[in-house]
């Protein structure tokens, strides 16, 4: 993510999404075990958003969804497909 401190990268790789590192291909962008942040800024902004406002935060669903001004659900939904997307860009081939 651009300007996101490296302290804040190191917290959100080994946060409860447990990001499996790896090297894949998606799209015409290659993700590396070296290269999370880029997997990162792949991500549609809402979900970047939701899962920077709860892993590297720590705020709770219901402090994310009063922050982005959203029901609780879709919170929920976002981070889970976010750590999906994130799953299938970082894991190995």
């Amino acid at each position: 993510m651009n300007g996101m401190p490296r302290l804040a990268l190191a917290r959100l790789r080994t946060t409860r999404s447990a990001l499996v590192l790896g090297a894949v291909a998606v799209g015409s962008a290659v993700y590396g075990a070296g290269d999370p942040d880029a997997a990162i800024d792949a991500l549609p902004e809402a979900f970047r958003e939701a899962v920077w406002l709860r892993d590297v935060e720590e705020f709770s669903y219901a402090e994310i969804a009063r922050i982005v001004g959203v029901p609780i659900g879709t919170v929920m939904s976002r981070l889970f497909y976010a750590r999906k997307k994130l799953q299938i860009m970082l894991k190995d081939v």
